[in-house]
């Protein structure tokens, strides 16, 4: 029963759903991602209190009592009648298969960053019970990282016995079929089109995550980087506030998916400013007051709150994780950076001419720009660089233009289309101070394409959404900037003509066009063989292997032990998959991947020690076991004398070392 953890965290979320759901809130379309976003923002708050634990036991236990207090104040029946949308529909059956198949297949992590952080900042809190932040982990980097996806992740577990990689995944799975929902919110009379944009949404993750025909296994769902969650979560949010508008629904609810947004990764936060500006310009401009002060004042506050609640949500965790870090031993003794305003200053300064470029600038602003036109080295997407990508976009939104039934339509959609623009250059220009100032590079511009695919898939949900849009509906009525439009009224007089329009028709052949572009595309690139929905199972033997080799090492070494990491050769990425596997026991950061040498060879990574230097830092930092993952024969012979066996014992495989009582380290069986 290793999944009813899962299973539950999922009722859960669907009990809030059908509170959601009813008339007056959300509606089921757009449920699944408030519920998913609600999850997140309580679970966040909890943490930062201490009481990450009792938060979701309270948050699960206010799911249900909600969803039967629904139950019993409407009715079954009515309050089921609410939840038929082809949206929520297509939610609950996808969540159900996702969580079947995953439970079936149990894929585990194989990435890099999954184990520097996705998966096992997860992990920790499984361990732990609190948030990562707090946990000792060896070394500096997982508690500076932002929290919705490992909230979200250690919430679908966090009552199971033991932690399961793939039930990570199948949190990210959650929140992009709710992003689907969401995307399909505005036509629930029209099941064709809700369903294609809702094939879409589910297609978007191999659009941008297998650009290319895939002879690999494709990391669409099963990867737990946060970059294209972030960006489906960025398309999300803006289809969440469109559908509210269209549907007549409170646009104060558009406040959830926009703050845990900023939640994500550091580099989100720019993007939800940028979604706070979307839907503050469109509530200020096409959505007004009406008459008296109240009405204005209401306005006012929500377009206060668009900006309030990312900027709130994001300033509490940060302050969080300041004092969390001020408390942790290993990132005491870190040098925290330049200063990212600091760095945008200047990187504007140079941007502008007002001071000379230097050459780390200007060598940054040309390999971006080769990253961004090269579809060849640098595909964005399946359609190919980022230039490409964008002019996709920009087409979908001079289609969504030019099918608006009249001018006040046509003119959001340009607002729309300008504003996000505008913000996508911003966002360049984000990734340009973060290369250039914050992340320091040698060898050619790393991961561009996986950093710009958080606004890329963001971008592309608005573009299909508003296309969508266009088609049926005007610019809203006058009434309440809160309330939004009445539902229905702006396509009122086309129903009473009894047909729809051209435009509308179009538009609407557009979108399922777009839906069987992106199936057509993922049936020609994705082999089923070597992708989420047949991968055989021998791809992840080696990981397994290796995981229970570490296991059974690991279990040697009491808590509290710290373990000292000798792999030679290693670029880090060992380190951090033996990191992983050991925990909740502590192995040293070892100089960052634990290659060492007593002279400089060269070798980038390696560090310069002698066998006395090694054995002071050993005695020093309190690593009373080595684990030696990989040697060659230069270092048996300089290192040797500090083991009993002269490393004998290593002969291929792992071997764990224990330190005796005359400081040397003496290997240990499991």
């Amino acid at each position: 029963m290793h999944y009813l953890d899962a299973g539950i965290s999922l009722l859960a979320l669907l009990g809030l759903c059908v509170f959601y759901a009813q008339p007056g809130r959300l509606g089921a379309a757009l449920a699944p991602l408030g519920a998913v976003c609600t999850a997140v923002l309580f679970l966040m708050v909890g943490g930062v209190l201490g009481l990450l634990l009792p938060a979701a036991f309270l948050f699960t236990a206010l799911c249900f009592t909600l969803c039967l207090f629904t139950l019993a104040r409407t009715g079954p029946k009515k309050a089921l009648r609410a939840l038929r949308s082809p949206g929520f529909i297509f939610f609950v059956g996808m969540s159900a298969l996702a969580l079947v198949w995953f439970a079936v297949k149990a894929p585990v992590f194989s990435h890099w960053d999954e184990f520097s952080f996705w998966g096992t900042a997860v992990k920790l809190m499984k361990l732990s019970g609190g948030l990562y932040t707090t946990a000792e982990t060896g070394w500096f980097w997982t508690s500076t990282e932002m929290p919705a996806l490992p909230l979200l992740s250690w919430f679908m577990q966090f009552m199971g016995a033991a932690f399961a990689p793939w039930k990570v995944y199948l949190a990210y799975a959650v929140l992009f079929f709710a992003v689907a929902s969401a995307l399909t919110a505005p036509f629930g009379k029209r099941p064709v089109v809700a369903l294609g944009l809702g094939l879409t949404g589910v297609l978007l993750p191999f659009f941008f995550l297998s650009p290319q025909r895939i002879t690999a296994l494709s990391p669409a769902y099963l990867s737990a980087y946060g970059d294209l969650p972030a960006g489906l979560l960025f398309g999300g949010a803006l289809a969440f506030y469109f559908a509210l508008r269209a549907g007549g629904q409170n646009g104060a609810f558009a406040l959830l998916p926009l703050a845990a947004l900023a939640l994500v990764k550091d580099n989100t936060f720019p993007i939800a400013l940028v979604a706070a500006a979307l839907m503050a310009a469109d509530t200020l401009f096409f959505c007004p007051a009406g008459g008296g002060v109240q009405a204005k004042v209401r306005k006012g506050l929500l377009l206060a709150g668009y900006f309030a609640a990312p900027l709130t949500v994001y300033t509490l965790w940060k302050q969080h994780a300041a004092f969390a870090n001020a408390h942790n031993t290993v990132m005491a003794g870190e040098a925290t950076g330049a200063s990212p305003f600091g760095a945008a200053a200047e990187s504007a300064a140079q941007l502008v001419g007002v001071r000379p470029r230097s050459e780390d600038f200007t060598r940054t602003l040309s390999e971006m720009w080769a990253a961004f036109t090269d579809g060849a080295f640098s595909p964005v997407s399946m359609v190919g660089s980022g230039l490409f990508t964008a002019l996709l976009v920009l087409l979908l939104f001079a289609l969504a233009i030019l099918s608006g039934k009249d001018r006040g339509a046509r003119l959001r959609a340009g607002l729309a289309a300008g504003l996000s623009t505008a913000g996508f250059l911003g966002f360049q220009f984000v990734l340009l101070t973060y290369f250039a100032f914050l992340n320091k590079y040698e060898g050619g511009l790393p991961d561009y394409e996986r950093y710009s695919v958080s606004y890329f898939a963001g971008w592309l949900v608005l573009a299909l959404l508003l296309l969508g849009l266009c088609a049926r509906e005007s610019a809203p009525a006058r009434r309440s900037a809160v309330q939004g439009p009445p539902a229905g009224q702006a396509s009122e007089a086309t129903e009473q003509k009894g047909g729809r329009t051209g435009r509308e028709l179009a538009a609407q052949g557009l979108v399922l066009l777009a839906a069987v572009g992106c199936t057509v595309l993922f049936a020609l690139r994705v082999l089923p063989g070597y992708s989420v929905l047949d991968y055989p199972d021998r791809l992840y033997d080696p990981l397994r292997r290796e995981e229970a080799k570490a296991g059974e090492l690991a279990a040697l070494v009491p808590e509290g032990e710290r373990t000292y990491y000798i792999g030679q050769g290693d670029d880090g990425f060992g380190w951090f998959r033996t990191h992983y596997y050991f925990l909740p026991r502590i192995l040293d950061y070892s100089g960052g991947g634990g290659s060492i040498r007593s002279e400089a060879a060269g070798e980038p990574g390696e560090q310069v020690l002698s066998p006395r230097e090694l054995r002071e830092y050993l005695r020093e930092n309190g690593c009373t076991y080595i684990y030696v993952g990989a040697v060659d024969d230069d270092f048996v012979e300089e290192y040797g004398t500090l083991f009993t066996d002269g490393l004998h014992a290593f002969e291929g495989e792992p071997v764990l070392y224990e330190r005796t009582d005359d400081g040397d380290y003496a290997p240990l069986s499991p």
